[in-house]
């Protein structure tokens, strides 16, 4: 908003920056030493911001400020991630399987941002959840390095097993952000699936 301070709308710019490959690792680094909360939310985050930039790659790329906003700010047409995903769907940019890990991930994001009960991956709700996410076994791409190598030796055996809740949920987020990144820089990551 104009009539906000420049340190806000500066702080808020500054956080917006565009998600890249780069990005992916060191983000991801971050949400691996948090709790199942933080990494749900963290990692549903960039899952998040790779639809948005797939969904604004696959879209004419000379929209003015004022109709970005009004697709893809607070209360826009696509604002929301349930609604990304919902459009990159019915246009066939992305496949069902695809539709359906996005759908996955954000109900789960959404479980544990607003659940005022103190849980984790591990429960037979996160667990049951999680065995649904399909990216999880695309045998093409393993699990995340930087996960496997910051977990505590205490937790590296669950770290890498797929059937583990947690396991699974970090891994189909990033399998989808990375197929999403791909395909929204083409040429780049060749040998990476469309999404």
């Amino acid at each position: 908003m104009a009539d906000e301070p420049a340190y806000i709308r500066n702080f808020k710019e500054f956080t917006k920056g565009p998600l890249t490959f780069a990005d992916l690792a060191a983000f991801e680094a971050e949400a691996y030493a948090g709790t199942d909360r933080s990494l749900a939310i963290m990692l549903s985050s960039v899952t998040e911001n790779a639809l948005y930039k797939y969904v604004r790659f696959k879209m004419r790329q000379d929209l003015n400020s004022d109709d970005r906003s009004r697709l893809f700010g607070f209360d826009g047409i696509v604002g929301s991630f349930g609604s990304k995903t919902l459009m990159a769907h019915a246009c066939a940019w992305i496949q069902a399987d695809t539709r359906a890990d996005l759908d996955l991930i954000r109900i789960i994001r959404n479980g544990f941002a607003h659940s005022t009960k103190a849980f984790d991956f591990e429960t037979v709700e996160g667990e049951a959840i999680c065995a649904k996410l399909t990216a999880s076994d695309d045998d093409s791409v393993p699990i995340p390095h930087g996960y496997l190598s910051g977990v505590p030796r205490e937790r590296l055996e669950a770290a890498g097993n797929l059937k583990h809740p947690r396991t699974r949920f970090v891994k189909a987020c990033h399998v989808v952000a990375e197929r999403l990144l791909a395909a929204a820089s083409p040429g780049e990551y060749d040998g990476i699936r469309a999404p």
